[in-house]
């Protein structure tokens, strides 16, 4: 088997493990390969679990930085917050009379409101110190991923670029999903485009550095979101996949 024949293959096999309803013989055609049905399955098996791995590698890598994001915010707090923005664990944050907060805590999936006195985030959950009250309800289990903003590449299993493509693997993303945008810059513009470069989606509303997916997105199918960051002169562009959750959920994009 020569290395065109496996690379053809696994490109291939990548564009059906993100559109799995792509019939066999058009993808076969794409590649001008006629490999056996048998033998696409296959590789298109290994490309499906190489991708899972991936982003299960990223989630673990991101749950050594940040434990927490800021959902909402009343009154003074020490230090100063924002509506979210990350906490790092061991962070202790002092809440004056009358002021509340609300985090989403990473690993444990849950929104914790907090109203007074101080509390320490750890990588386990929230401890409070009286006369502070806590309550807490589920919450969307997030996914972290970190973006490069030094230029086109590779980073903890999310491919930036600025020319558009179908990069492997993408984000996974729902339709209708809260995108958070976190980390260095402002986000000032976004728009959602399709692997063509056609716009999907021009001006996203953006507030508090976040933005909201349309809901009515195709299911398993490839987009970019296509972002313009205060200080910086080119646009960031972050493949997505809407092959997640069919509605819903938070999506952290940490700039660095």
């Amino acid at each position: 088997m020569d290395g065109g024949y496996v690379r053809r293959a696994a490109d291939a096999a990548g564009f059906l493990c993100a559109n799995v309803n792509t019939p066999i013989e058009r993808v076969r055609d794409a590649v001008n390969q006629p490999f056996s049905r048998r033998t696409f399955r296959r590789l298109a098996a290994t490309c499906c679990l190489a991708l899972a791995a991936t982003l299960v590698g990223d989630w673990a890598f991101a749950a050594d930085g940040p434990a927490a994001v800021v959902m909402e915010i009343s009154g003074t707090t020490r230090p100063p917050l924002a509506v979210h923005r990350e906490i790092a664990p061991g962070t202790r944050i002092g809440l004056a009379p009358g002021a509340q907060i609300a985090l989403l805590h990473y690993a444990t999936c849950s929104i914790v409101t907090v109203a007074g006195g101080d509390v320490t985030v750890t990588e386990q959950g929230l401890q409070t110190a009286a006369p502070a009250t806590q309550s807490a309800k589920p919450g969307p289990c997030p996914r972290v991923h970190r973006i490069s903003l030094a230029g086109p590449g590779p980073l903890g299993g999310v491919v930036v670029s600025r020319n558009l493509g179908t990069p492997t693997p993408p984000v996974v993303a729902a339709a209708g999903a809260l995108v958070l945008v976190t980390g260095t810059g402002a986000v000032k513009a976004a728009e959602l485009l399709d692997v063509n470069g056609q716009v999907v989606a021009a001006a996203l509303p953006i507030r508090d550095n976040a933005l909201k997916l349309p809901e009515t997105l195709a299911l398993r199918k490839p987009y970019v979101i296509r972002f313009r960051i205060d200080g910086k002169s080119d646009a960031v562009d972050v493949p997505i996949s809407t092959s997640g959750p069919a509605a819903g959920g938070v999506l952290v994009l940490r700039l660095e």
